[in-house]
């Protein structure tokens, strides 16, 4: 068997949904990325020297914002699972005003809310 390193299979899952973004597959663009961040949690459960953690802390920014920008339409569990897996709902807020989820005049109260 080979090895396959999990942080480079969460890269190319990620660009996968982006592919199925542009051939206009949403759903399942949503369920790759949904895909990816299973896959770097279950990565994340394991132990981890100190310079593969600061690399998956990017991956895991990365992933969230993909995913914000997948649900944008309607941030629902996926805001709620940023906001539970970074423990700031101002992440949460942040992500989904950077990527579209939130009206643009409605930016600025969603922000300070959180």
């Amino acid at each position: 068997p080979v090895t396959i390193d999990i942080p480079w299979l969460v890269e190319l899952t990620l660009n996968l949904a982006f592919g199925l973004e542009d051939a206009g597959r949403d759903a399942d663009a949503q369920k790759k990325a949904d895909e990816a961040g299973q896959l770097l949690d279950e990565m994340m459960k394991e132990p981890q020297d100190p310079a593969m953690a600061e690399r998956n802390t990017r991956l895991r920014q990365l992933v969230w914002n993909a995913r914000a920008y997948f649900n944008r339409k309607a941030p629902g569990k996926v805001k709620d699972d940023i906001v539970k897996g970074s423990g700031s709902t101002v992440l949460g807020a942040a992500l989904f005003v950077f990527n579209g989820g939130t009206a643009p005049e409605a930016a600025a109260e969603e922000l300070i809310k959180a």
